[in-house]
């Protein structure tokens, strides 16, 4: 394979990938899916179908659908340090880790750098900086 034909092919899965992502953003829409959230509308009404006709599972189309329960845990109304303060308390801390936020000091790093600025000596041999290339593309 020549080097352009690489690249004609590069760009030509690029274009695939972009095609199929903006087909699962139409079909989640259409299921009522959204990042984060919990049942759609769609799949809020097929659960009220299941209560209401008393039914835990069915087959349809090569496809078994079923109720899965799942409970989750969160801190109420956001207040993480109340939520880990009731976790130490009823001896749970394990749960509790102290974090930072991967994302907020890769942005930070970047930032220095754009500007020229050195980072901490704190990091050394604790914070890791790595330099990652990519390749890019757009519409043109």
């Amino acid at each position: 394979m020549t080097d352009m034909a690489l690249l004609h092919e590069y760009v030509e899965l690029i274009h695939r990938k972009r095609e199929l992502e903006s087909q699962l953003r139409q079909v989640k829409e259409q299921l009522g899916e959204t990042e984060g959230s919990g049942p759609g509308a769609m799949e809020r009404r097929a659960l009220e179908y299941f209560g209401q006709n008393g039914v835990q599972s069915l087959k349809l189309n090569g496809m078994t659908l079923y109720v899965n329960r799942q409970l989750w845990a969160h801190a109420k109304d956001g207040d993480f340090v109340a939520g880990c303060l009731a976790l130490k308390e009823a001896g749970l801390g394990d749960f509790v880790a102290e974090r930072f936020n991967v994302q907020s000091l890769s942005a930070w790093v970047r930032e220095r750098d754009r500007n020229g600025e050195p980072l901490p000596e704190a990091f050394k041999d604790r914070i890791e900086v790595s330099e990652v290339f990519r390749l890019g593309a757009r519409r043109s």
